[in-house]
């Protein structure tokens, strides 16, 4: 059953590259497409948002600028490749990252997204496809323990569905008009976590963790919204990430008032 669970989703998560061959990404751990370099920003030039996109896939440089530009006032987003390494998350405002191929050391990062959130000061992490994946690769660490990762998974849908515009009013869906994607979890919410929005098949789009501690919001599952290779779902997707970077996000408490304050002066 498992053997052709795999060879479904190797089809359903190809990539039909320009030159007719056919690139597997299978979410089964090998590495199909080299490592071609991370690109981070010194965060001494960042006068916005500072954002980390750290998949354990191949960048998607569009994706990444389509946020910057929904969080707008100089938002940079980098990009490391969470396959050939565990990315340093100092200097960064918030964390994106889902699963494909398989981690360079699931359980480091994962320890290291649950530090990041403990800081405070409004650090926040977004959890996209395949992090709670089960027969594949998937995260780790305390990032997936109890008060942080709102859900719990296993399985993928595999089959397009659109956001049914519930919960509209809140502010993951600010500006957010067609929230659609075909790589979705199965989604189980656990009792620390609060979901915003469904699928029309019942599916949840969002999830958050409801704190105190972490604090409220600082860790959320965007159900479909991985980039390259997969589709990243419609082009509300980036706002919808940006919204839970940014308008959702919740100041942390911090030992000294710099954590309270420092927004105000990016």
């Amino acid at each position: 059953m498992r053997k052709a669970f795999t060879a479904f989703a190797a089809v359903s998560l190809g990539l039909f590259l320009a030159s007719g061959a056919y690139a597997v990404t299978t979410n089964t751990g090998h590495l199909s497409h080299p490592f071609s370099g991370h690109h981070l920003t010194d965060p001494e030039a960042v006068v916005g948002e500072h954002v980390l996109y750290c998949p354990s896939e191949a960048d998607d440089a569009a994706l990444r600028g389509a946020i910057a530009t929904a969080l707008g006032g100089g938002a940079v987003v980098d990009y490391f490749d969470a396959r050939v390494g565990t990315p340093s998350l100092a200097g960064y405002d918030q964390v994106f990252t889902w699963a494909n191929y398989a981690y360079f050391d699931r359980v480091a990062i994962g320890n290291a997204l649950a530090d990041f959130v403990d800081a405070g000061g409004g650090h926040s992490v977004v959890l996209g496809a395949f992090c709670v994946y089960t027969l594949g690769n998937s995260i780790g660490g305390r990032i997936v323990t109890t008060g942080y990762c709102p859900v719990s998974g296993g399985f993928n849908h595999f089959a397009y569905a659109c956001w049914m515009g519930d919960d509209a009013t809140d502010c993951a869906f600010s500006g957010v008009s067609t929230a659609c994607a075909t790589y979705r979890d199965y989604l189980t919410l656990l009792s620390w976590g609060t979901a915003k929005g469904h699928f029309t098949d019942g599916e949840i789009v969002t999830a958050s963790n409801n704190g105190p501690t972490p604090v409220a919001r600082s860790v959320d599952y965007a159900n479909g919204a991985g980039g390259y290779p997969l589709d990243g779902g419609t082009p509300d997707w980036p706002k919808l990430l940006a919204n839970l970077m940014s308008t959702c996000k919740v100041i942390a408490n911090e030992s000294t008032t710099w954590g309270a304050v420092k927004d105000l002066y990016r």
